[in-house]
């Protein structure tokens, strides 16, 4: 891959891109720059890049006759021309992975009060912005857009696996990191990163990556996981609300008190009137007794179709 950038500074975007990862990414041939000074095709003895604004107002403007002459001298069929001002599509994660997969990418920046607007109109295929803030120039903006594409590219990085849990790479940001020392200064480390345990470190990683984005960047929030569907038994449990369960059978709960005030014997909500009694539980209360024999009516409906001696 090749990026191309016209700048009227190009030493600010040469020195940043020829030292760390992208430097020995360069050098190591895994993708091109060229920086192109774009007063080498100003006007007259003086080099003259700019004007003033048709119409009146402060500040100075790029001419579209000068950028139009330096895009031609690197411009190919498989070239993308992005053009860097405030007002451009918002540069993100996604159109990094976009700009990754294109073999030439151009990048004209702007300067001064800003470029003539038929640039934009008929010179480029995007105008990209980095965030709604302005900048002394668009050197930066490109920068920018060159570093984050080219760590995309194989080889760049030294851990390819690094880029798959990414704030951006994955929805929300990234959970956050730890190492030694364990202790210091009375700051300890989350316990559950030294458990040994692969999958409650996962299972942490990812709740503190929900935390953080929620606290940070709540337009990245996703909605909290769904739990998982309850067993037949266990919604018997529920409540009629479902905000909680019932004690189960290895739980113990009081009933209310029988008519007279005493206290009615503790026990388990599954046990069968037999293992009550095994446990010396006694017979069932009175009233229960009562509601379990058939009222009049019904034994008075027994009786009458009963067959006459």
């Amino acid at each position: 891959m090749r990026f191309d950038v016209l700048t009227l500074f190009p030493e600010m975007v040469e020195g940043p891109l020829s030292t760390s990862i992208l430097g020995r990414g360069r050098e190591a041939g895994l993708f091109e720059v060229g920086c192109h000074d774009l007063r080498a095709h100003g006007l007259g003895r003086h080099k003259v890049v700019d004007d003033t604004p048709y119409g009146g107002g402060s500040g100075m403007v790029m001419r579209v006759d000068v950028v139009d002459a330096a895009l031609a001298t690197v411009r190919r069929p498989e070239s993308r021309v992005l053009l860097t001002e405030p007002s451009g599509r918002r540069f993100d994660q996604a159109m990094a992975r976009e700009l990754a997969a294109c073999p030439h990418v151009v990048i004209i920046c702007g300067h001064y009060e800003g470029i003539d607007a038929r640039v934009r109109e008929h010179l480029v295929d995007d105008c990209v912005s980095i965030g709604d803030y302005v900048l002394t120039g668009g050197e930066y903006a490109a920068m920018v857009i060159v570093d984050a594409v080219a760590r995309l590219l194989p080889g760049v990085l030294g851990n390819e696996g690094s880029l798959a849990e990414e704030s951006f790479t994955r929805p929300g940001l990234e959970y956050p990191h730890y190492t030694r020392p364990r202790t210091y200064r009375g700051w300890e480390i989350p316990e559950v990163l030294v458990s040994g345990n692969h999958g409650r470190v996962a299972a942490w990683r990812e709740e503190a990556a929900r935390a953080r984005t929620r606290a940070i960047r709540p337009d990245l929030a996703l909605p909290e996981p769904e739990a998982p569907p309850k067993s037949r038994r266990a919604a018997r449990r529920t409540g009629n609300d479902g905000a909680r369960d019932l004690p189960t059978k290895a739980h113990t709960v009081a009933t209310a008190a029988d008519l007279d005030g005493s206290a009615l014997p503790t026990e388990s909500l599954d046990a069968t009137p037999g293992e009550a009694l095994r446990r010396g539980a006694g017979p069932p209360p009175p009233q229960a007794a009562h509601d379990a024999a058939p009222t009049p009516q019904v034994r008075a409906t027994l009786d009458e179709d009963a067959p006459s001696e």
